[in-house]
């Protein structure tokens, strides 16, 4: 078969080969992950043939978007578990500690100073990256953040 007589068609059948054929190495069917991960490297051999041009460049990738949700399917739910929770006090100390005592760390003072902003203010990490100096008024004793939520 050429390269140029793949297809839309072809590819969603391809997909639907994958999708029943069970793992030669587990004997199980293949996992969602597994089949983007074909698809997207598939997506990106097509993108190479086009670039080399070996493909018509009119012809759609047929092998984008193969996997995407059609209009009124679930989604599916995701199996990782994920056990959130607050970390303790003893936790926070400890690492502090940790971070504190090892010189061996290249960014000690910065883990350390992001670690207690961390811990003392509530913010998520992208809150703490998002603050100039400017908005952090170290007080010993607690921070003042103004824009955030007052002394904490």
């Amino acid at each position: 078969m050429e390269v140029s007589e793949i297809n839309r068609s072809l590819a969603l059948g391809f997909m639907e080969y994958l999708k029943s054929t069970p793992s030669e190495r587990t004997g199980e069917r293949l996992s969602a992950r597994s089949l983007q991960s074909y698809q997207s490297c598939l997506a990106s051999y097509w993108r190479v043939l086009d670039h080399w041009g070996l493909v018509d460049p009119d012809v759609r990738n047929p092998f984008s978007s193969l996997l995407r949700r059609l209009a009124g399917q679930r989604k599916k739910a995701d199996p990782r578990q994920k056990n959130l929770r607050p970390v303790t006090r003893e936790e926070a100390e400890a690492l502090l500690s940790y971070i504190s005592g090892n010189d061996r760390l290249k960014y000690q003072r910065e883990m350390y100073v992001t670690v207690r902003l961390l811990w003392v203010t509530a913010c998520r990490l992208s809150e703490i990256a998002g603050l100039a100096l400017d908005d952090i008024d170290d007080r010993g004793d607690h921070i003042d953040q103004p824009h955030l939520s007052g002394p904490v």
